[in-house]
Protein backbone atom coordinates (compact mmCIF):
# COMPACT_ATOMS: atom_id res chain seq x y z
CA UNK A 1 0.00 0.00 0.00
CA UNK A 2 1.09 3.56 -0.60
CA UNK A 3 2.32 5.59 2.32
CA UNK A 4 -0.33 8.22 3.07
CA UNK A 5 1.73 10.15 5.65
CA UNK A 6 1.58 13.02 3.15
CA UNK A 7 -0.62 12.03 0.17
CA UNK A 8 0.60 12.80 -3.35
CA UNK A 9 -2.49 14.97 -3.85
CA UNK A 10 -1.81 17.09 -0.73
CA UNK A 11 -2.44 20.84 -0.96
CA UNK A 12 -2.32 23.37 1.90
CA UNK A 13 -5.97 24.32 1.38
CA UNK A 14 -6.95 20.78 2.35
CA UNK A 15 -6.12 21.52 6.00
CA UNK A 16 -8.67 24.33 6.64
CA UNK A 17 -11.19 22.47 4.46
CA UNK A 18 -10.99 19.38 6.66
CA UNK A 19 -10.99 21.41 9.88
CA UNK A 20 -14.26 23.15 8.97
CA UNK A 21 -15.75 19.96 7.51
CA UNK A 22 -15.02 18.19 10.79
CA UNK A 23 -16.35 21.12 12.84
CA UNK A 24 -19.61 21.17 10.85
CA UNK A 25 -19.96 17.41 10.35
CA UNK A 26 -19.24 16.44 13.94
CA UNK A 27 -21.53 19.22 15.24
CA UNK A 28 -24.32 17.61 13.23
CA UNK A 29 -23.14 14.11 14.14
CA UNK A 30 -22.99 14.86 17.87
CA UNK A 31 -26.68 15.73 17.84
CA UNK A 32 -28.21 13.12 15.52
CA UNK A 33 -25.35 11.14 13.95
CA UNK A 34 -24.31 10.98 10.31
CA UNK A 35 -21.39 13.42 10.46
CA UNK A 36 -19.53 11.26 7.92
CA UNK A 37 -21.98 12.46 5.28
CA UNK A 38 -19.98 15.72 5.43
CA UNK A 39 -16.45 14.64 6.36
CA UNK A 40 -16.10 11.72 3.94
CA UNK A 41 -16.91 13.79 0.82
CA UNK A 42 -14.44 16.44 2.05
CA UNK A 43 -11.71 13.79 2.33
CA UNK A 44 -12.56 12.46 -1.13
CA UNK A 45 -12.31 16.03 -2.46
CA UNK A 46 -8.65 16.07 -1.38
CA UNK A 47 -7.96 13.26 -3.83
CA UNK A 48 -7.80 10.35 -1.39
CA UNK A 49 -8.96 6.93 -2.63
CA UNK A 50 -12.24 5.75 -1.10
CA UNK A 51 -10.68 3.21 1.28
CA UNK A 52 -8.18 5.77 2.59
CA UNK A 53 -10.94 8.39 3.00
CA UNK A 54 -13.08 5.94 5.01
CA UNK A 55 -10.13 4.89 7.20
CA UNK A 56 -9.05 8.49 7.85
CA UNK A 57 -12.62 9.60 8.54
CA UNK A 58 -13.09 6.74 11.01
CA UNK A 59 -9.92 7.75 12.88
CA UNK A 60 -10.87 11.43 12.68
CA UNK A 61 -14.00 10.76 14.74
CA UNK A 62 -11.77 10.21 17.78
CA UNK A 63 -11.60 14.00 18.13
CA UNK A 64 -15.36 14.40 18.52
CA UNK A 65 -15.50 11.39 20.83
CA UNK A 66 -12.80 12.91 23.06
CA UNK A 67 -14.84 16.12 23.21
CA UNK A 68 -17.99 14.20 24.17
CA UNK A 69 -16.10 12.25 26.85
CA UNK A 70 -14.81 15.49 28.38
CA UNK A 71 -18.43 16.55 28.99
CA UNK A 72 -19.94 13.17 30.00
CA UNK A 73 -17.15 11.47 32.00
CA UNK A 74 -18.97 11.74 35.34
CA UNK A 75 -22.03 9.95 33.96
CA UNK A 76 -19.82 7.26 32.40
CA UNK A 77 -18.14 6.59 35.76
CA UNK A 78 -21.56 5.99 37.31
CA UNK A 79 -22.59 3.54 34.57
CA UNK A 80 -19.28 1.88 33.65
CA UNK A 81 -20.86 -1.59 33.70
CA UNK A 82 -23.35 -0.52 31.05
CA UNK A 83 -20.48 0.86 28.92
CA UNK A 84 -18.82 -2.59 29.05
CA UNK A 85 -22.13 -4.22 28.14
CA UNK A 86 -22.40 -1.98 25.06
CA UNK A 87 -18.78 -2.62 24.08
CA UNK A 88 -18.92 -6.45 24.01
CA UNK A 89 -21.54 -7.00 21.24
CA UNK A 90 -20.22 -4.04 19.23
CA UNK A 91 -16.69 -5.51 19.36
CA UNK A 92 -17.86 -9.03 18.49
CA UNK A 93 -19.95 -7.73 15.61
CA UNK A 94 -17.06 -5.57 14.42
CA UNK A 95 -14.67 -8.55 14.39
CA UNK A 96 -17.16 -10.65 12.41
CA UNK A 97 -17.77 -7.81 9.98
CA UNK A 98 -14.02 -7.32 9.43
CA UNK A 99 -13.46 -11.04 8.89
CA UNK A 100 -16.32 -11.42 6.44
CA UNK A 101 -15.91 -8.10 4.62
CA UNK A 102 -14.00 -9.56 1.66
CA UNK A 103 -16.34 -12.56 1.32
CA UNK A 104 -19.82 -11.21 2.01
CA UNK A 105 -22.14 -8.65 0.49
CA UNK A 106 -23.68 -5.66 2.21
CA UNK A 107 -26.94 -6.85 0.67
CA UNK A 108 -27.53 -9.24 3.60
CA UNK A 109 -26.82 -6.99 6.57
CA UNK A 110 -28.59 -3.93 5.13
CA UNK A 111 -32.14 -5.37 5.20
CA UNK A 112 -31.53 -6.76 8.70
CA UNK A 113 -30.61 -3.32 10.00
CA UNK A 114 -33.51 -1.68 8.12
CA UNK A 115 -35.94 -4.23 9.59
CA UNK A 116 -34.58 -3.92 13.14
CA UNK A 117 -34.70 -0.12 13.19
CA UNK A 118 -38.17 -0.13 11.56
CA UNK A 119 -39.45 -2.36 14.39
CA UNK A 120 -37.98 0.08 16.93
CA UNK A 121 -39.68 3.01 15.20
CA UNK A 122 -43.06 1.23 15.30
CA UNK A 123 -42.49 0.25 18.94
CA UNK A 124 -41.56 3.82 19.87
CA UNK A 125 -44.62 5.24 18.09
CA UNK A 126 -47.36 2.80 19.15
CA UNK A 127 -46.30 0.50 21.98
CA UNK A 128 -43.65 2.22 24.11
CA UNK A 129 -45.80 3.14 27.11
CA UNK A 130 -47.64 -0.19 27.13
CA UNK A 131 -44.50 -2.32 26.98
CA UNK A 132 -42.60 -0.26 29.54
CA UNK A 133 -45.09 -1.40 32.18
CA UNK A 134 -44.05 -5.03 31.66
CA UNK A 135 -40.54 -4.29 33.02
CA UNK A 136 -38.90 -7.07 31.02
CA UNK A 137 -35.40 -5.95 31.98
CA UNK A 138 -33.55 -9.18 31.17
CA UNK A 139 -35.29 -9.53 27.83
CA UNK A 140 -34.58 -5.89 27.06
CA UNK A 141 -30.85 -6.47 27.56
CA UNK A 142 -30.91 -9.59 25.40
CA UNK A 143 -32.67 -7.67 22.62
CA UNK A 144 -30.18 -4.82 22.99
CA UNK A 145 -27.23 -7.24 22.84
CA UNK A 146 -28.50 -8.73 19.57
CA UNK A 147 -29.23 -5.28 18.14
CA UNK A 148 -25.72 -4.03 19.00
CA UNK A 149 -24.12 -7.12 17.50
CA UNK A 150 -25.92 -6.48 14.20
CA UNK A 151 -24.85 -2.81 14.31
CA UNK A 152 -21.24 -3.88 14.94
CA UNK A 153 -21.31 -5.99 11.77
CA UNK A 154 -23.15 -3.29 9.81
CA UNK A 155 -20.62 -0.62 10.76
CA UNK A 156 -17.92 -2.50 8.85
CA UNK A 157 -20.04 -2.72 5.69
CA UNK A 158 -21.69 0.68 5.41
CA UNK A 159 -21.65 2.55 8.72
CA UNK A 160 -23.87 5.47 7.66
CA UNK A 161 -26.25 6.27 10.53
CA UNK A 162 -24.79 3.66 12.91
CA UNK A 163 -24.49 6.21 15.75
CA UNK A 164 -28.08 7.34 15.25
CA UNK A 165 -29.37 3.75 15.23
CA UNK A 166 -27.40 2.87 18.38
CA UNK A 167 -28.58 5.85 20.39
CA UNK A 168 -32.17 5.46 19.25
CA UNK A 169 -32.11 1.72 20.04
CA UNK A 170 -30.77 2.31 23.56
CA UNK A 171 -33.37 5.01 24.21
CA UNK A 172 -36.24 2.77 23.06
CA UNK A 173 -35.15 -0.67 24.32
CA UNK A 174 -33.43 0.27 27.60
CA UNK A 175 -35.38 3.46 28.34
CA UNK A 176 -32.22 5.57 28.67
CA UNK A 177 -32.24 9.31 28.08
CA UNK A 178 -30.27 10.82 25.20
CA UNK A 179 -27.57 12.22 27.50
CA UNK A 180 -27.22 8.90 29.35
CA UNK A 181 -26.49 6.97 26.15
CA UNK A 182 -24.56 9.85 24.55
CA UNK A 183 -21.36 9.37 26.53
CA UNK A 184 -21.77 5.61 27.03
CA UNK A 185 -21.86 5.03 23.27
CA UNK A 186 -18.56 6.85 22.88
CA UNK A 187 -16.94 4.97 25.77
CA UNK A 188 -18.03 1.69 24.18
CA UNK A 189 -16.81 2.49 20.66
CA UNK A 190 -13.48 4.25 21.33
CA UNK A 191 -11.49 0.99 21.86
CA UNK A 192 -12.81 -0.33 18.52
CA UNK A 193 -11.90 3.00 16.89
CA UNK A 194 -8.30 2.76 18.16
CA UNK A 195 -8.08 -0.82 16.89
CA UNK A 196 -9.21 0.32 13.44
CA UNK A 197 -6.70 3.21 13.56
CA UNK A 198 -3.81 0.80 14.20
CA UNK A 199 -4.88 -1.77 11.60
CA UNK A 200 -5.60 0.71 8.81
CA UNK A 201 -2.50 2.73 9.69
CA UNK A 202 -0.29 -0.34 9.38
CA UNK A 203 -2.01 -1.13 6.08
CA UNK A 204 -0.95 2.28 4.72
CA UNK A 205 -4.48 3.65 4.44
CA UNK A 206 -4.17 6.54 6.92
CA UNK A 207 -3.63 10.12 5.69
CA UNK A 208 -1.83 11.09 8.89
CA UNK A 209 -1.27 14.75 8.03
CA UNK A 210 -5.04 15.36 8.01
CA UNK A 211 -5.79 13.79 11.39
CA UNK A 212 -4.79 16.72 13.69
CA UNK A 213 -7.16 19.04 11.81
CA UNK A 214 -10.00 16.50 11.88
CA UNK A 215 -9.38 15.90 15.59
CA UNK A 216 -9.31 19.62 16.46
CA UNK A 217 -12.53 20.42 14.60
CA UNK A 218 -14.21 17.30 15.96
CA UNK A 219 -13.13 17.95 19.56
CA UNK A 220 -14.53 21.49 19.54
CA UNK A 221 -17.79 20.23 18.03
CA UNK A 222 -18.14 17.26 20.38
CA UNK A 223 -17.39 19.24 23.53
CA UNK A 224 -19.43 22.37 22.99
CA UNK A 225 -22.41 20.80 21.22
CA UNK A 226 -22.67 18.27 24.07
CA UNK A 227 -22.59 21.13 26.57
CA UNK A 228 -25.47 22.76 24.67
CA UNK A 229 -27.45 19.49 24.46
CA UNK A 230 -27.55 19.29 28.25
CA UNK A 231 -29.92 22.26 28.13
CA UNK A 232 -32.31 20.69 25.59
CA UNK A 233 -35.39 18.90 27.03
CA UNK A 234 -35.59 15.16 26.27
CA UNK A 235 -39.08 15.56 24.76
CA UNK A 236 -37.51 17.39 21.80
CA UNK A 237 -34.56 15.03 21.30
CA UNK A 238 -36.42 11.71 21.10
CA UNK A 239 -38.65 12.70 18.14
CA UNK A 240 -35.60 14.16 16.37
CA UNK A 241 -33.75 10.85 16.74
CA UNK A 242 -36.78 8.98 15.35
CA UNK A 243 -36.94 11.30 12.33
CA UNK A 244 -33.20 10.87 11.64
CA UNK A 245 -33.43 7.09 11.98
CA UNK A 246 -36.28 7.13 9.45
CA UNK A 247 -34.23 9.36 7.13
CA UNK A 248 -31.25 7.00 7.28
CA UNK A 249 -33.51 4.02 6.54
CA UNK A 250 -34.77 5.84 3.44
CA UNK A 251 -31.17 6.57 2.46
CA UNK A 252 -30.20 2.90 2.81
CA UNK A 253 -33.11 1.82 0.66
CA UNK A 254 -31.78 3.83 -2.28
CA UNK A 255 -28.00 3.28 -2.11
Amino acid sequence: MADFLIPDSFQLWHLPLLFFASLLGESFGTVVGGGSLITQPALLATGLPLNAAIATDNAGQLGAEAGILSETRDDIRKRWKLAIFLFIPLALGGLLGTWSLVNASAGLIKPIVIGAVSVLLIYNLFFRHKLQRLRLRKRRYLVMFAFLFVLGVYDNFIGIGEGTFLRFGAMVILGLSFMQIHGLRVAATIPIRFYALVVTGLAGLMAWIYLPFLWLGGFLAGRYVTKYLKQVPEKYIRPSMAVMALAFIAYLLFI
